[in-house]
């Protein structure tokens, strides 16, 4: 699977993953910043998310090379390049219109890339998840996550859009 060309542009992509092995990019509209947007969409987690996510660490806790400590998601600085925001280490931002995560473990890689493009009043915001499976557990356990990912990017994304409606900025 190939990474879209406009991914592949952003610094640090490339050399993170290589390959592509599964995509999800599901997009919205909302009137803020990139980093409210991040901020709202991996912070402010709904109880049944953290209940899911607390579940998964305590199962995969027992898979070698898992490296979650299940710390919460970091509250500040969110776009500083280094940062670890919960799993992820931001890799690369430009504070407006991009922003790259990624995560590296045994079984897979991972990146979460949320980008912003248009105008105040007409934004959008896509996010998109890049795995690279590194063996057969990588795919098994994906294939057993992807549904719940699916619908849990899609509850995160309305969350972020409710809790911003009027912040521009």
């Amino acid at each position: 699977m190939q990474i879209p060309e406009r991914y592949l542009e952003l610094p640090g992509v490339a050399d993170f993953m290589g390959r592509v092995d599964a995509m999800d990019i599901q997009s919205t509209r909302c009137d803020c910043g990139l980093e409210s947007f991040v901020k709202a969409f991996l912070l402010d987690r709904p109880a049944w998310v953290r209940s899911l996510m607390r579940f998964r660490n305590a199962v995969m806790r027992f898979v070698p090379g898992y490296r979650h400590d299940g710390a919460d998601y970091a509250q500040n600085d969110v776009l500083t390049v280094g940062r670890k925001v919960g799993p992820f280490d931001v890799i690369s931002t430009d504070e407006e219109s991009n922003w790259v995560a990624g995560l590296r473990e045994s079984h897979l890689d991972a990146l979460v890339i949320i980008t912003r493009q248009g105008e105040a009043g007409t934004f959008r915001f896509d996010v998109a998840t890049l795995v690279k499976f590194h063996n057969r557990f990588g795919r098994f356990y994906f294939g057993l996550i992807k549904p719940f990912h699916v619908i849990m990017v899609r509850s995160l994304l309305r969350k972020a859009v409710k809790l911003h409606a009027v912040d521009i900025g």
